[in-house]
């Protein structure tokens, strides 16, 4: 795996662990925002970097994983 897609893996997972540890749902959210933000506005709009849907993708994949991990932990801990 390229490292930017490493990047943007870690990164919707952490923006999701980070706000799901208290509101699960609104931490997905945020990790799926901000991932469609970075890649809409501030590489595509704005033309300050590569625009790339694999990127978003990552980005999400990062979340849902990390959504999982504090949907179980609200459940059962």
């Amino acid at each position: 795996m390229k490292t930017d897609k490493l990047l943007h893996l870690l990164t919707g997972a952490v923006i999701t662990f980070a706000i799901g540890l208290w509101w699960p749902i609104i931490g997905l959210v945020a990790g799926i925002v901000a991932g469609a933000a970075k890649e809409l506005i501030y590489d595509k709009l704005l033309d300050r970097g590569t625009y790339d849907v694999l990127d978003f993708v990552y980005t999400v994949a990062g979340a849902a994983a990390a959504f999982v991990l504090v949907f179980v932990h609200a459940k059962f801990f």
